[in-house]
């Protein structure tokens, strides 16, 4: 019972349907959500938790032998649990070695703000932005329900 207690519970995630993620990928925004929206991006195209994105540089893109371009990364959290400590590796699509091309890994509020929420709010705005507010549910700890809310 111990154990069940102080074990970490996540919700359900949330995830981008297709036609959201096109939507964001096209719409421009302003400039003030320009980082945001490439950072975003690249996120979802890498797959990897914010503890891992804030950490990557340009040493971490290879070349394989045929030219694709990939990201290769060694998973903190997920290392601290396995044994094999296996480095992951993800194909990069056009999108975003065209926003690693034009800015490498430079998102100042990701990599400078850990711990804070800026990343989240940030990320709100540009779903707000793009008119991406599904409702989806959430586990409300404070009331011990499920609510339904906005993804933004």
């Amino acid at each position: 019972m111990v154990n069940e207690v102080m074990r970490e519970q996540y919700d359900e995630p949330y995830f981008l349907y297709h036609e959201e993620f096109k939507t964001i990928l096209k719409t421009d925004v302003p400039e003030s959500l320009s980082s945001t929206k490439d950072a975003f991006l690249l996120q979802c195209a890498i797959g990897c938790r914010i503890s891992d994105f804030r950490k990557l540089t340009m040493d971490n893109i290879a070349i394989t032998e045929d030219g694709i371009p990939y990201v290769r990364y060694l998973p903190k959290k997920t290392m601290r649990t396995q044994l094999d400590r296996k480095e992951k590796t993800t194909p990069l699509m056009l999108f975003a070695v065209d926003i690693i091309r034009r800015r490498g890994f430079d998102f100042d509020f990701v990599r400078h703000n850990p711990g804070t929420n800026m990343h989240k709010k940030k990320i709100k705005k540009l779903l707000e932005y793009c008119k991406t507010n599904r409702i989806v549910s959430r586990f409300n700890e404070a009331s011990g329900k499920m609510e339904r809310v906005s993804l933004c």
